[in-house]
């Protein structure tokens, strides 16, 4: 008996996996969205596992960062539209969920929110890169990717900020525009 035998049943439900997903983001449905992702973790392990099975483990790796793009995008609009609370600061009357009442930790939500900044373009396009090299496309790699994202774009506001403070210097009669000021010298 071949080992991909005793795959091939889960082909199906990854190919219709990206529906799903939809849906959930639809009906901003963070539970499906996280049973889906947990699904296809546990997918991608045991096809890592099994020999000749790594284009599976490559597909569902790519449905759980698909997972977890949506869920982040879910989690925001959820944030976004105050349907989402802490825990702790949840009023019993408020009908806000936390993540805690989804399963969700708040490393994954934090995580996800991050992913969600991409494009589905980009995320499609890391995706299918991953894919072409038969390598899963990896949590860490999306996060760091916008991680350096958010530093570039704090950098260059800052540079802007540092530009619009320093003023040019006056433009005169004197052959020299610059002032050094040389400290007292104690003998």
């Amino acid at each position: 008996m071949n080992a991909l035998t005793t795959v091939d049943p889960v082909l199906p439900a990854l190919t219709r996996a990206r529906e799903a997903l939809a849906v959930a983001y639809e009906n901003r449905d963070a539970k499906a969205a996280k049973e889906i992702l947990d699904q296809a973790e546990v997918v991608r392990v045991y096809t890592s596992r099994i020999d000749g099975a790594e284009d599976l483990a490559v597909k569902a790796a790519e449905i759980k960062v698909r997972a977890v793009w949506t869920l982040g995008r879910i989690l925001a609009a959820m944030k976004e539209a105050g349907e989402l609370t802490q825990a702790h600061n949840r009023a019993k009357s408020t009908p806000s969920t936390s993540l805690k009442d989804m399963g969700i930790t708040r490393d994954l939500s934090s995580q996800a929110q991050r992913v969600a900044q991409l494009t589905e373009a980009e995320v499609d396009e890391r995706a299918s890169s991953a894919t072409e090299r038969r390598e899963p496309v990896t949590m860490g790699g999306l996060v760091s990717e916008v991680k350096q994202r958010e530093r570039k774009a704090k950098k260059k506001a800052k540079t802007e900020d540092l530009k619009g403070r320093n003023e040019p210097l006056p433009v005169g009669e004197r052959k020299y525009q610059v002032i050094y000021a040389d400290p007292a010298l104690e003998i």
